[in-house]
């Protein structure tokens, strides 16, 4: 397993083909599937973005990982999430319910 942080494009869409063509190169040869790292309300938009490039993709949620430092990160959670995200209002009692039990915030995205 290898971390890659591309930090050159200003848009989603420039992220997945700037990551497609470096993945080409024999460096990443290793590199099967990838994983995006970023907020439910833009992995939202963005796993299609990347999946349209043909890469095999895997999406980590930042709040998953906040969740990992117990109440207080559940907290910010639920906190950011207090007011519209991405255009809509998420579901912040079962955001709380979801990281509480130790269970994927993506679940949401699984309708």
């Amino acid at each position: 397993e290898a971390m890659f942080f591309e930090e050159l494009s200003a848009t989603t869409e420039e992220n997945a083909e700037i990551l497609k063509i470096l993945l080409k190169r024999s460096t990443f040869a290793f590199a099967k599937k990838i994983a995006i790292l970023t907020l439910i309300y833009h992995m939202e938009r963005a796993l299609p973005v990347f999946r349209s490039t043909g890469l095999e993709v895997e999406p980590l949620f930042t709040e998953d990982l906040l969740a990992l430092e117990g109440e207080p990160g559940i907290e910010k959670v639920c906190q950011y999430y207090s007011v519209p995200k991405g255009g809509k209002q998420w579901p912040v009692d079962k955001i709380r319910e979801l990281l509480s039990s130790g269970r994927s915030i993506g679940e949401l995205l699984r309708k």
